[in-house]
């Protein structure tokens, strides 16, 4: 498929040129991390060391030994992953993830324009990017969504029953996987085994190499934030918090929702305003790949919703589309700066602090500190 719109050269989400883009890789290190339905390879690159400390349990085991080292250091740098095209026809987040690997390459993106402040920012991490999770699903799918009428948009991105009508939502997070010889067209969503990965999220059932493979790559890394990349047909937002986030973890994300839109604000670009009282504030995204992602390694898990140009009543041309995609990544990174992503150690803290643990659970920590009111008298 092709878009009814003509993307400039540096709008690079087509898989040859992803593949192209890889192969001019010199100072990251591309790895193929699994191979979808289909046969297309999944790759990473990363840049910058790997941990230099060795982890002697997970991160289950550090909760319980009440020792957060013994899993990481915290003086280590961060470790980030950015993972595109979980979805395949949301092909914004693709075309930010291979600027941005151009511009670590380079100097600059695509475009020719001048990230050394990103690259700048970049170098204090432990950077791993996917640009594309769901191969299959981007070979079905066209360059962008622009000036694709929202009826037709609906078809490309959940794919079409045999008697031409939509599959549409919520049928296509109702069959997993949605089974191809239903269909006339499986759509952007899925892979070619009919699932979609933001919901191969079943803990010891995942169904999906490619989800198998994301979620042992964030753990042998240790992640501190994986950021999900997405796409919509309204204003750019990150998504409340999760079911099966950690308390501390959902705050953090509450506090990035509202970052996100005075850096939008900043640089003249348009997000999604968030009132006084922030409706995610209670409100919780259902359990999915970004619940599965931040309980393997206690990461910040994210996901970025970039308005994909699809809606009449907010157009997006591609230089906008390419800058909100580079001023996420740059804030996420700067701020990553000001304070670790993960609030590990303040999870930590908070356990150890509580009335309610018996003061003989951890007999080193709480010799060492003044005693709390306990259980059990």
């Amino acid at each position: 498929m092709t878009a009814v719109n003509s993307p400039p050269d540096w709008w690079k989400v087509d898989l040859k040129q992803v593949d192209a883009c890889l192969a001019g890789v010199h100072r990251g290190k591309v790895e193929e991390l699994a191979r979808s339905p289909g046969g297309r390879p999944v790759y990473a690159v990363a840049y910058g060391p790997v941990k230099a400390d060795e982890a002697t349990t997970n991160l289950s085991g550090a909760m319980g030994c009440g020792d957060p080292k013994t899993y990481l250091d915290e003086s280590q740098p961060q470790s980030v992953i950015i993972v595109g095209g979980c979805h395949g026809a949301e092909a914004e987040g693709v075309n930010g993830v291979v600027n941005l690997i151009q511009a670590l390459e380079t100097g600059r993106d695509y475009a020719g324009i001048d990230r050394s402040k990103l690259v700048e920012l970049a170098k204090h991490y432990r950077l791993v990017l996917i640009p594309v999770l769901n191969p299959d699903g981007r070979a079905r799918s066209p360059v962008s969504m622009r000036g694709i009428a929202p009826e037709q948009a609906l078809h490309i991105h959940q794919g079409t029953w045999k008697d031409g009508s939509p599959v549409g939502y919520p049928a296509c997070k109702r069959y997993q996987p949605l089974d191809p010889s239903k269909v006339s067209f499986l759509g952007g969503y899925p892979n070619d085994a009919g699932y979609n990965l933001m919901h191969d999220a079943t803990p010891g059932d995942i169904r999906s190499a490619e989800v198998a493979a994301l979620l042992k790559l964030i753990g042998r890394e240790r992640a501190d934030l994986v950021l999900h990349l997405h796409s919509h047909g309204t204003l750019g937002e990150i998504l409340p918090p999760n079911h099966g986030m950690l308390d501390l973890q959902r705050k953090r994300i509450l506090s990035y929702r509202r970052r996100l839109e005075a850096c939008f604000a900043a640089h003249g670009l348009q997000s999604t305003p968030i009132p006084v009282r922030d409706p995610a504030d209670t409100w919780l995204c259902p359990l999915n790949l970004a619940s599965m992602t931040s309980l393997v390694s206690g990461a910040l898990s994210p996901v970025y919703e970039q308005p994909d140009g699809s809606n009449p009543k907010l157009p997006r041309d591609y230089p906008t589309m390419l800058e909100e995609s580079m001023v996420v990544f740059e804030m996420f990174l700067e701020w990553g700066g000001k304070e670790r992503f993960s609030p590990r150690m303040e999870m930590f803290n908070t356990m150890l602090d509580s009335a309610a643990v018996p003061a003989t659970y951890f007999p080193e920590k709480w010799n060492s500190k003044p005693q709390a009111n306990t259980l059990g008298g």
